[in-house]
């Protein structure tokens, strides 16, 4: 407690002035760094008592420097509980069978155990699994071709390259269970030649699995004699491709740990009320995590001085300054040092579940902003493009063409926010953090002036988001956050319906303008002329039927690729549009509006049109039996995506999903339905193609 009693004087010695601008001071972030890096708070893991003493110094600070507790205005803890390991013991890895003899691995240098590691062990055959990754939906299987019961599985951190969006499949501790799951008995995890003291998280504990990481020397090892190389398997993995093997080499691993179901986490909350009538009623969460990863196995310490002492002590001199300078935001604020990030986001996802009196406006995440250069990067933009724009404009002249801007990512403490629909900043320093999650993240690596940029940038863009009666909280946010992500999936799904319809006019196929009841002549001109229009594509492409004999004569010709309904009372335009393109050779489809009429049930029975399978696990298909049973042969109706069920359909039967409808209301009604987010962003993603090409 040395390095703590040194500096606690001067620390307690601010004062508050009536500054009318807070001034962020980048050297006094970095002295508090020094002391939440240091020794005697043991790498601050939450749940232990280095933790506890970061949790109260910060504490200490709120309350030294005035600001109001921030937890029922009593308090500036929020409890919550969670599941906690602690390796006890020694663990092993071992290569049983190398060339010279067994060969035992040293801890920390080529291997960790993984917090939230199960207890087990296994001398087995590793075999290579690429990313570990098991998605049928998205036609990857890294486990095709391999038996790995009773095995030591390889796996490489993170997903492929793909252009395929990789969540939950990115995290370890998916790769940990899925291994399980195919009767592995443990996993070496691997990504480059340092290992990585990482999380499996609670949500993924298997009491019974073993995981560790180990460094590239293991897995290279390991690959002797197997004709392939650690960079060569990287690679490939990357594209997507299938590499897994067995390597014809086994390994012995033997982990130890104790399971803590019931431990205590504390979040350290301040609070400055807002003044304006009705936007104090909402808040902004100015947030960073205080905790690191403490002791490891061999009981060397993480200080985790960049990861994430300087987000935390960014937000500590923020408060310092809020309380000295006299500014009375609109906005409510939160400053708040959320625990147990490292362990999986429990902090955050406790107060996002459980979030203050007050509406959250905005929430702004700093993490690793010590280290690296004067440019904070920043992610978010893929679901709250305003924001990020907002704060760029922020950034100073001389770096702002530096900055760089990335998605969203379940990767830190703005995730729980972002996935409840609240516009949501995670800001970090640009350069390189060459020392993340290793023993070697000290205090004497940070640079100030890092610091200092990076938390005058984060002031600025505070008092831009809590003074502005923009990002006001709507009962629709989810639903916009939805619309929002299907807008690239609608585009690119556009895209691929106009090749679609060239394919089909190339292939002789046509697509039928179906006109039952008869339409008025010009009403069906009018909407041939649009899709020529749109798709850019003759009227020769179009055939006209008239009636169910001459659907039946059009299928029998071989001439149907694709029905676009258009008629009110028989199928609808908009349905059409999300079968106008086919991916694959001779593949037939329709999807009928809602339940089938007796017209429909007729095309659909007799003209030998193929439903889409997908279309089979909606609730239309079990009130339906008899129309589907039987209907779609194994394999024939391949190519697109949907999930519909007819039920979501808007009020109107052409309320013009396709023809300018705000997609805000539609994704809130499908919302209100019980869809969940992923099936309303793929149901919009196809419904809306025209829609967003038009207000792109």
């Amino acid at each position: 407690m040395l390095a703590l009693a040194a500096f606690l004087p001067w620390l307690l010695a601010a004062s508050v002035s009536n500054h009318s601008t807070p001034v962020f001071d980048g050297r006094f972030a970095r002295d508090l760094d020094l002391i939440l890096s240091s020794d005697s708070l043991e790498g601050r893991k939450t749940g232990q008592p280095g933790g506890r003493r970061a949790e109260e110094f910060a504490a200490a600070r709120f309350r030294e420097w005035g600001l109001r507790p921030g937890v029922g205005d009593t308090s500036y803890f929020q409890t919550y509980k969670f599941l906690s390991t602690q390796v006890t013991g020694t663990p092993e890895l071992t290569f049983t069978d190398s060339p010279v003899g067994a060969l035992n691995y040293a801890y920390g240098s080529d291997y960790v155990v993984l917090l939230y590691s199960g207890s087990g062990s296994a001398t087995a055959e590793a075999v290579f699994v690429g990313y570990g990754i098991s998605a049928a939906d998205k036609g990857h299987e890294d486990y095709a071709g391999v038996d790995v019961t009773g095995k030591v599985v390889i796996a490489l951190r993170g997903a492929p390259r793909d252009g395929k969006t990789w969540v939950d499949e990115r995290a370890m501790g998916y790769k940990v269970r899925n291994a399980q799951r195919h009767g592995a008995k443990g996993v070496l995890i691997c990504e480059n030649e340092a290992p990585l003291l990482g999380t499996i998280q609670e949500r993924f504990f298997e009491e019974d699995m073993p995981g560790l990481f180990v460094s590239a020397r293991v897995v290279r090892d390991l690959l002797i004699g197997t004709g392939r190389s650690f960079e060569e398997l990287k690679t490939e993995a990357g594209q997507g491709r299938n590499v897994s093997f067995g390597t014809g080499h086994a390994v012995k691993l033997a982990v130890s740990s104790e399971v803590l179901r019931e431990a205590r986490g504390r979040n350290v909350v301040a609070r400055i009320p807002g003044t304006d009538a009705s936007l104090k009623r909402e808040c902004v969460v100015v947030g960073a995590h205080l905790d690191h990863l403490g002791r490891d196995a061999a009981g060397h310490i993480y200080p985790g001085a960049d990861d994430n002492g300087s987000g935390a002590s960014t937000v500590l001199a923020m408060a310092r300054e809020l309380a000295r300078s006299g500014w009375k935001p609109r906005r409510t604020i939160y400053l708040t040092l959320f625990t147990c990030e490292e362990q999986g986001l429990q902090g955050s996802t406790w107060f996002a579940e459980h979030p203050p009196a007050e509406s959250i406006a905005v929430m702004l995440n700093m993490d690793m902003v010590g280290v690296g250069s004067v440019v904070p990067n920043m992610g978010g933009v893929d679901r709250y493009p305003e924001l990020v724009r907002l704060a760029r404009a922020l950034v100073p002249d001389s770096v702002r063409s530096r900055v760089e801007i990335g998605g969203s990512g379940p990767d830190s403490d703005h995730w729980p926010f972002s996935e409840r629909g609240i516009p949501s900043l995670f800001t970090l320093s640009g350069g390189s953090h060459p020392n993340y999650h290793q023993v070697e993240d000290k205090g004497w690596r940070l640079q100030p002036e890092v610091l200092d940029a990076v938390g005058k940038f984060e002031f600025r863009v505070l008092q831009a988001v809590a003074d502005t009666a923009a990002f006001r909280v709507d009962p629709h946010r989810m639903a916009r956050l939805a619309a929002h992500m299907a807008r690239p999936l609608a585009r690119a799904r556009y895209d691929d319906r106009r090749h679609g319809l060239h394919e089909a006019a190339s292939r002789g196929a046509g697509v039928i303008l179906l006109q039952l009841p008869p339409a008025e002549p010009l009403l069906m001109s009018a909407r041939v002329s649009r899709l020529e229009k749109e798709f850019a594509v003759d009227s020769s492409l179009f055939r006209l039927a008239r009636s169910a004999a001459d659907l039946d004569e059009h299928a029998q010709r071989g001439k149907v690729s694709v029905i676009l309904e258009a008629e009110v009372g028989a199928f609808d335009l908009q349905d059409s549009l999300l079968i106008l393109f086919l991916k694959q050779q001779g593949v037939r489809a329709v999807l009928p509006d809602g339940t089938p009429n007796a017209t429909e049930a007729h095309f659909i029975g007799n003209s030998g049109l193929l439903l889409d399978q997908t279309l089979l696990r909606s609730p239309l298909a079990s009130d339906h039996p008899s129309l589907y049973s039987g209907r779609v042969p194994a394999g024939a109706a391949r190519g697109f995506e949907f999930d519909s069920p007819a039920d979501a359909r808007s009020e109107s039967p052409r309320t013009g999903y396709l023809l300018g409808e705000d997609p805000v209301k539609v994704a809130s009604r499908l919302l209100q339905k019980k869809w969940t987010r992923e099936s309303v962003i793929n149901w919009m993603g196809l419904n809306f193609a025209k829609f967003w090409k038009e207000n792109s």
